[in-house]
């Protein structure tokens, strides 16, 4: 029987937010903003499991973004809570990246951050560089390179820190053919050795090919967690009613 690796159980996250109220002349800066509160994720439960690779889709604003922050600890919820189990990584393009440190410098800075000693660091260091192949920018600063590469930066350090829970948020979607060919067989290996993979994307040809299981998020809320192709065929006649209503 798997364990479970990530139990969310009533997850809602809220922020406030502030509309700027215009007044007019020397007294336009002192009329105060109006507060409302944004709901980004609405009473959200799920849970997932060892070996479980689960896409998750959703149209713009629907909350996916915010919920993998919560998952991967960067984001802490409004109420609600959610418990995993081990060590956990998020991969979106410049997440956790700081464009005036070399891509170099940029591996060996989040592999002390995260404790690793100076022979665990040389051996992540030496296998993400290998893997991400950028060549002689691997020396330059981050700000220099372009989105893809830092993508293949950041597959690569989170690949190799070997996290018992990756999330990957859109950010394949900017690579080339060829490096998303290393990263499916990357993705293949973590299921075969039961990591937990989430995959945020639009595509849903990827969820079909890489997830076992789907979520569905509208407007904060989740409408459906389960075998992908039944969440799929339900998000798609979603899509499909909605470019009816444009």
């Amino acid at each position: 029987m798997p364990k479970a690796s990530v139990i969310a159980s009533n997850v809602t996250k809220q922020f406030e937010v502030r509309d700027k109220v215009a007044g007019k002349g020397m007294f336009s800066k002192l009329r105060p903003s109006k507060k409302k509160i944004f709901t980004a994720l609405d009473d959200v439960s799920f849970e997932a499991y060892q070996g479980d690779a689960i896409g998750v889709v959703g149209t713009n604003g629907s909350g996916k973004s915010t919920l993998m922050s919560i998952v991967t600890g960067l984001v802490k919820p409004t109420s609600g809570r959610i418990i995993t189990a081990g060590e956990t990584s998020l991969l979106a393009v410049n997440v956790g990246l700081n464009g005036f440190l070399t891509g170099r410098e940029n591996i060996k800075y989040k592999c002390l951050i995260l404790g690793y000693d100076k022979s665990q660091v040389e051996e992540i260091t030496r296998k993400s560089i290998e893997f991400a192949d950028v060549g002689d920018f691997i020396d330059r600063p981050l700000r220099t390179w372009s989105s893809g590469m830092k993508m293949r930066l950041g597959f690569a350090v989170s690949a190799f820190l070997d996290p018992d829970i990756l999330v990957i948020d859109e950010a394949l979607a900017v690579g080339d053919a060829v490096f998303a060919d290393k990263c499916r067989e990357k993705i293949w290996e973590f299921r075969e050795n039961k990591k937990t993979i989430f995959l945020v994307s639009h595509s849903t040809g990827g969820i079909k090919r890489f997830c076992d299981k789907t979520m569905w998020l509208n407007r904060g809320k989740l409408v459906d967690y389960g075998d992908t192709p039944s969440v799929l065929a339900g998000y798609s006649s979603f899509i499909d009613s909605q470019r009816k209503k444009v």
